[in-house]
């Protein structure tokens, strides 16, 4: 079964670089898994675009 999930939907059209360059801070000393960095930068896309 296949389910249209806005979010999911709004996460398939911007890219990592997008979202880093947008999210992201060079000066951050944060450290992060990349999978975690990922979820962080996309979890604030969304709430962006969501809200």
């Amino acid at each position: 079964m296949e389910e249209d999930i806005p979010a999911l939907n709004l996460a398939g059209k911007v890219t990592l670089g997008e979202l880093a360059a947008r999210y992201g801070n060079p000066e951050s000393d944060r450290a992060f898994q990349l999978n975690d960095y990922k979820d962080y930068l996309l979890n604030r896309y969304l709430e962006d675009v969501c809200s």
